[in-house]
């Protein structure tokens, strides 16, 4: 009798456990996912993410339906990855492990790194002529260490003084070669539909420490990539503008770009912003002076690890997250739409200026504050112009000063899988500029695999 009890609890326990299993699969996960979509509750930064498997090509049969098929296979497994309970808090602990052996490196700071297997290249070397000069600096005073390498082809460096973390690509001369070639090539494709059907078309590149000379006297057995960036310029097409953010000294790099992360501060923000306006009223006289820069806000207590700290797991340096107060500058009235063309009004300012944001050692305050935005509409602009911007995360920043001079602009991203035709988009959106603005090492090496534009296709793709 006593056994035939014990076997019953016992059978109600396993029952139980089975249900609470299945009550987290079924509910919990996606319950918790829903929230952080909606705004009701904020999350950390994603350990993980995955993407679709595979993109079926436009000729395939259904080929609409079985991609998005792929992509919500992908996004239940983000879902349930990424949302189990204590799961995003064991990833934070094993990071946190790691500040003993951190505060080890920082006391070893100035240990060589180790020689990198590269040659000098012979490449070009040009100068613009509204490129400042390099100033003289004594490299001596710098000291580095590498602290984390990645699956994209990147080794990590923290350097001091200044104290910030800077990433480096590590390919040799002739892959970096390749991949400019490509690159170049698929942004000229692309340029060149976007002329036939009369529009402007501008690169920007979101400049990286070792776009310049000094990166390899400041991070020994590195080497500069500067070479590269003029090898990209003289592929495009001589009709396409092209400019960079400039990072031409240390001090400006850790002023206009985030010490923990690799995009751009306020300071960097508005300087990409200027420099693109500036760039555009080459070709536009009348596209309207710059507005001028607007507050800088800090998220008080915040203690910000970004990117780089994620990635290398990095947490003995942190800064505070600033961001440009877009709403001190007197915008005229503009609107928001997402992916699905559904107008939003824009609240993270609000929260923010609250204090309403997670402060999880990780967090990703870049992306959550500034959102991924898709069109961007003021009305009342009467400019006769819209913008197609064909940009990354460096985008989420600065897209409402740039769309403030235009009537509409549309903002894709070379990583979704939907294919766009070109020259078809252009005429139903009646596009008048062309505008690719991206993070250096993915515009100019595709280094993340994720932006070699063939999403985008043209009459001679077909």
């Amino acid at each position: 009798m006593k056994n035939t009890k014990f076997n019953l609890s016992r059978n109600k326990i396993f029952c139980i456990l089975i249900c609470a299993v299945f009550a987290v699969l079924c509910v919990y996960c996606p319950l918790l996912w829903l929230l952080n979509e909606t705004g009701a509750i904020q999350l950390p930064a994603a350990a993980s993410t995955k993407q679709p498997e595979r993109e079926y090509a436009e000729n395939v049969p259904l080929s609409a339906v079985l991609n998005k098929i792929e992509k919500g296979k992908a996004e239940i497994e983000n879902v349930y990855t990424n949302n189990m309970p204590f799961y995003m808090n064991l990833v934070g602990f094993i990071r946190d492990m790691e500040r003993s052996s951190q505060e080890l490196l920082l006391r070893a700071v100035g240990a060589p790194a180790p020689e990198a297997e590269y040659q000098d290249s012979d490449l070009e070397i040009i100068s613009e002529e509204w490129e400042e000069e390099p100033e003289p600096f004594d490299a001596s005073i710098y000291k580095s260490v590498k602290i984390g390498s990645d699956a994209n082809n990147h080794d990590y460096y923290f350097i001091t003084p200044g104290d910030f973390i800077e990433g480096a690509v590590n390919l040799g001369q002739d892959a970096l070669k390749d991949r400019a070639t490509a690159q170049a090539a698929a942004i000229n494709r692309i340029g060149e539909a976007a002329m036939r059907e009369n529009a402007d078309v501008y690169v920007y590149n979101v400049s990286r420490m070792q776009d310049f000379d000094y990166f390899a006297e400041i991070v020994k057995g590195t080497y500069s990539t500067r070479q590269f960036r003029d090898y990209f310029r003289l592929q495009l097409n001589p009709d396409i503008s092209f400019r960079w953010l400039d990072l031409s000294t240390v001090e400006k790099s850790v002023k206009k770009i985030y010490r923990t992360d690799h995009h751009w501060s306020p300071e960097g923000t508005y300087d990409g912003y200027v420099d693109v306006i500036n760039m555009m009223r080459e070709k536009r006289q009348n596209i309207g002076d710059p507005y001028p820069m607007g507050n800088i806000i800090t998220a008080e207590g915040v203690q910000w690890r970004g990117y780089y700290s994620a990635l290398t797991a990095y947490s003995a340096l942190y800064v505070d997250f600033t961001v440009l107060d877009i709403e001190s500058m007197n915008l005229p009235p503009h609107k928001m739409s997402d992916a699905n063309g559904r107008s939003y009004e824009y609240r993270h300012h609000e929260y923010f200026v609250r204090g309403r944001f997670p402060k999880d050692t990780y967090f990703g305050h870049y992306n959550h504050y500034h959102g991924q935005q898709y069109r961007v509409s003021y009305p009342e602009n009467k400019t006769g112009k819209n913008l197609l911007w064909i940009g990354d995360s460096m985008t989420y920043s600065i897209a409402r000063l740039i769309a403030a001079h235009f009537d509409e602009t549309y903002m894709l991203y070379p990583w979704e899988a939907s294919p766009v035709d070109l020259e078809e988009y252009m005429k139903e959106h009646k596009i008048t500029d062309v505008l690719f603005l991206i993070f250096s090492d993915r515009l100019m090496f595709n280094m993340y695999n994720d932006c070699d534009f063939s999403r985008f296709r043209t009459r001679g793709d077909r």
